[in-house]
């Protein structure tokens, strides 16, 4: 009998008619086709750890991190086993790499772990604070407003301002100033105009009384800004923190990725985000029925671009370095967005283009959600 060579294969493609070139398959089922076409049956794989989720490979914290049993934990496979960095409330989050820190989100959590532990990104704003004036403090006449923020003692991190308050002072008179204070940690810091004036600057590293022996220091640079909110897609965008909540992404303050301007820092899209994938020149924006690209220079400089493709699975977007996708135009020193779509994978450009190089022969059923990676130079992508 002849011999019936099978390989090199190709891929798949189930789309068109027959009679379809040998080198394609219509399907395959627990095989795996490496990057020479070859075939080899999919081994079998032995479960050592039940219930962990929303796993991913640190570098920052040199080993496999996930949600198990309420906590974010790191694995080690050798022997089986977990360490706890912290507690969460999500069980699903998303990472990213920050300046050698490894940062996460949930709708309900926005952390970076530190020193081995998992330790929240950004504070919330104090309550306004009590103030009144006195008899003695030698100020001039007029009105003085203060608010306060809270300050990390380790990292110096700052929050927002509380609302402000203003006081008429009497000739001569001065401030008295208390407040909640912050807990363990945190320091309250007091800022307050000149009289009449609607600039607050830095007098103290506490409260109490002020008067006009106060040093003015400097402007107060976290007013109306809040703590960063959790959400899904976590991303950073030119330093930048990005996440997404329903159909509005929000941005953190440049490097100060605890702190949040609500009256600029977003983006509403028309329709609920499924993915963010920042690259160099924008960000791709998955849609539930295509993907939108942020393009410009900074957010507040920046358009929205239909790119025309098409429907993405939900979370299934990775960044992959153009040293390791084999290709044509790809520029190897540039990063590039790979997502899967119901015409197989997608690859987003930079510039904002879209190349689905596997439309023409692939069509699948989009599911609800899923997650991609990158290994062994592959892309593999789980579909729930």
């Amino acid at each position: 009998m002849a011999e019936l060579k099978v390989s090199p294969f190709a891929g798949i493609d189930h789309v068109t008619g027959e009679p379809n070139e040998p080198k394609w398959l219509k399907d395959a089922v627990n095989v795996d086709i490496d990057r020479f076409g070859g075939m080899a049956r999919r081994p079998g794989m032995t479960q050592v750890l039940a219930g962990i989720s929303s796993v991913y490979g640190s570098g920052a914290v040199g080993a496999l991190v996930g949600v198990y049993q309420g906590q974010l934990v790191a694995l080690s496979l050798s022997p089986v086993g977990t360490t706890v960095l912290g507690n969460v409330s999500d069980d699903e989050l998303w990472y990213t790499e920050v300046n050698g820190e490894l940062v996460f989100s949930g709708m309900d959590t926005l952390s970076v772990v530190r020193g081995g532990s998992a330790v929240a990104l950004g504070i919330d704003v104090p309550a306004a604070p009590s103030v009144s004036a006195s008899g003695a403090g030698g100020m001039q006449a007029g009105t003085y407003g203060v608010c306060t923020t809270y300050v990390r003692t380790d990292t110096g991190e700052e929050s927002g301002a509380s609302h402000v308050v203003f006081v008429d002072v009497a000739k001569g008179g001065g401030l008295s100033v208390s407040s909640s204070g912050g807990g363990g940690g945190l320091i309250t810091r007091t800022y307050r105009t000149p009289c009449n004036g609607d600039v607050f600057y830095h007098v103290s590293d506490s409260t109490g009384a002020l008067g006009a022996g106060d040093r003015l220091g400097h402007v107060c640079e976290t007013r109306h800004l809040v703590r960063m909110p959790g959400g899904k897609y976590l991303g950073l965008w030119k330093g930048r923190i990005l996440v997404a909540r329903g159909n509005v992404m929000y941005m953190s303050e440049p490097f100060r990725f605890g702190l949040h301007d609500p009256r600029t820092g977003f983006v509403q899209l028309p329709k609920k985000i499924t993915f963010l994938a920042p690259l160099e020149g924008g960000i791709f924006v998955g849609q539930p029925d295509g993907v939108l690209f942020i393009d410009g220079p900074d957010i507040m400089q920046a358009k929205l671009v239909n790119t025309g493709a098409s429907t993405p699975l939900p979370g299934s977007s990775v960044i992959v370095s153009g040293g390791e996708m084999a290709m044509d135009n790809i520029d190897s020193s540039q990063k590039y967005a790979v997502w899967l779509s119901e015409r197989g994978y997608a690859v987003g450009k930079p510039d904002g283009g879209v190349v689905e190089p596997q439309a023409s022969r692939i069509r699948i059923p989009v599911g609800q959600s899923g997650a991609t990676v990158l290994h062994d130079r592959r892309v593999l992508s789980l579909v729930s």
